[in-house]
């Protein structure tokens, strides 16, 4: 386990008002280098001479020469899982069978050998869709002018994945949408999405379930739309799904006031004094706790409290600050104390 420092720092691309629906957003481009084969048709060999040369290269390039380099085979499965929780890799890069790496920054990342070559990608507090996509963009065209891209006149950047080739690009926003949880609406909601291109997934991204009312939105089509088409069509999205849940919590707040009221200062109770909570539950009590404060009660608990509830009780982050592998039980106590230990 190598990451106990970081374990104990609060994340900065979090949103830090409860009441936004937005929580962060993430920037992110799949590149390939030219002149190799791509990561699932290449050998051990290609891909380690990819990953050195990779990490040779990033090192010359203007804020990345102090950046860390990980090597994924020399981590443990507990630090797998923290980088997953950190947002700075993805379940395939840090389970996969291929030679991968990390290049690991505060607020950005750049995954060497996951499904491409390359995943670079940036992450912002609350909605911020274009300064999120400059940032990451400034950061792909240092990265460009370094690496050679396979590209292509017709299709544009080639990846391994024909529904990431063009632009190569994804933008992904995490909502917190509880109103319509608790309405029954976020099944239309959902459904109307993926109507036209736009994917809802769990927190983690592909392969996760939604918890506590919070998703992460994204668009499905590269090829063939400009930057510009999936900013436009994500911002417009944003804004419909804002107005579809504030319907929500209006009808929710009409009809059901004190039935919401009790849940969310049952919560408000439960993160106070439980000796005990699993991850999953205390994502819900979480989100009923942003419910309370965007309907305006009065929780002596601010946004940056409850981000650092949220994120640094996740389990690889007990067990990184713990310093060795614990039991689910153990792990449970240990984020109720945590907890406590936050509300003062």
């Amino acid at each position: 386990m190598i990451f106990s420092d970081l374990a104990s720092k609060s994340i900065r691309w979090q949103s830090s008002e409860p009441g936004s629906h937005f929580v962060s957003t993430r920037v992110r481009f799949a590149r390939n280098l030219k002149d190799h084969y791509f990561p699932n048709r290449a050998g051990a060999s290609e891909q380690l001479k990819v990953r050195k040369e990779v990490f040779e290269g990033v090192s010359g390039i203007p804020g990345w020469k102090d950046a860390a380099r990980l090597e994924l085979e020399e981590l443990d499965i507990v630090d797998r899982k923290f980088l997953i929780e950190r947002h700075l890799a993805s379940y395939d890069l840090v389970f996969t069978d291929r030679v991968a790496g990390l290049v690991m920054g505060d607020d950005a990342a750049i995954m060497v050998n996951e499904e491409d070559h390359l995943r670079i990608q940036v992450l912002s507090p609350g909605l911020s869709l274009e300064k999120t996509f400059e940032e990451a963009s400034a950061i792909e065209k240092k990265i460009r002018a370094a690496f050679g891209f396979a590209r292509n006149d017709d299709f544009g950047f080639l990846t391994a994945c024909p529904t990431n080739a063009g632009t190569g690009l994804r933008i992904s926003f995490l909502a917190h949408l509880p109103a319509l949880v608790l309405s029954g609406y976020i099944g239309e909601v959902i459904d109307s999405l993926a109507r036209v291109g736009v994917a809802s997934r769990g927190v983690y991204g592909e392969a996760t379930k939604p918890l506590g009312g919070f998703f992460q939105i994204s668009n499905q089509v590269t090829l063939g739309v400009s930057e510009k088409d999936i900013i436009e069509k994500l911002t417009a999205i944003s804004k419909q799904i804002e107005g579809a849940s504030d319907k929500a919590m209006d009808e929710l707040v009409s009809k059901r006031k004190t039935e919401l009221e009790d849940r969310i200062y049952r919560s408000y109770g439960i993160i106070q004094y439980a000796r005990r909570i699993s991850y999953e539950e205390l994502i819900s009590r979480i989100s009923d706790i942003r419910l309370g404060l965007s309907m305006g009660l009065a929780l002596p608990l601010g946004g940056d409290r409850l981000n650092d509830m949220l994120f640094l009780s996740q389990p690889a982050h007990i067990e990184e600050r713990n310093g060795a592998p614990i039991s689910a039980d153990e792990r449970d106590e240990k984020r109720a104390g945590f907890l406590r230990e936050i509300m003062g």
